[in-house]
C-alpha cells in the first residue's frame, strides 16, 4: 500500500499521540518558538479528544507517526462574522 493509513485514534493510542505532540512541542520550545512546550499535552486531556473522536492518527508500518485533532469547540476562539 502506498501512503499512510489515516484512522480515528483509539484509546490504545493515547500514549503514542501524547508523545508525538510533546516531542513536537519540545522542538518548538528548543527553537525559541512560544507555541507549545515540553510536556504541554497530557494523556488526560488527549483521552477526552479521543473519546469525542476528534483525533486521528497516521499509521506507517503499524505505528502511529503523526496526528491531527479537528475540534468543533469554539469557546476559546473569536470567529469571523462573515464567510471567507
Amino acid at each position: 500500500m502506498d501512503g499512510w493509513l489515516m484512522r480515528t485514534a483509539a484509546k490504545d493510542d493515547i500514549q503514542a499521540v501524547t508523545n508525538i505532540l510533546n516531542e513536537a512541542g519540545g522542538r518548538l520550545e528548543d527553537a525559541n518558538l512560544d507555541q507549545w512546550g515540553h510536556g504541554w499535552m497530557s494523556e488526560e486531556r488527549m483521552a477526552g479528544m479521543i473519546q469525542r473522536e476528534e483525533t486521528y492518527v497516521a499509521i506507517d508500518n503499524g505505528l502511529p507517526i503523526a496526528t491531527v485533532t479537528l475540534s468543533v469547540s469554539y469557546t476559546h476562539l473569536t470567529l469571523p462574522t462573515t464567510p471567507y
